[in-house]
């Protein structure tokens, strides 16, 4: 519950490259309203719509550290646009149903 807690009043939402191609965790920060700052490679890997600035911080490639300076400069009321931007995107993109049965059908299985 505490993750939960700290997820929800975050305004970003580290999402690093890992061992694997993508994480649960730009969806985690989406549906908690925490924008997610990721490889600007991977938005479209999640297939939600995800764009730099709007309801994501994309990093290029290795520019972390810019990416954090980026993070610091960010007006409030720019931080406040891109989390209302998030919670009005999560219900037709993000929710639940609607995330798996994108999913299926990329996949070609059909969702029961």
């Amino acid at each position: 519950a505490e993750f939960v807690d700290v997820l929800t009043r975050s305004d970003f939402t580290l999402c690093p490259p890992g061992y694997s191609l993508i994480t649960h965790r730009p969806i985690e920060a989406l549906l908690r309203g925490s924008i997610p700052v990721l490889n600007a490679n991977e938005l479209d890997l999640y297939a939600v719509g995800l764009q730099d600035g709007t309801n994501c911080i994309a990093v290029e490639d290795g520019r972390w550290g810019a990416a954090m300076a980026r993070l610091a400069r960010i007006p409030e009321a720019d931080l406040a646009r891109m989390r209302r931007a998030i919670r009005q995107m999560v219900p037709a993109r993000v929710d639940y149903r609607v995330l798996s049965a994108r999913m299926c059908a990329r996949l070609g299985v059909t969702a029961s």
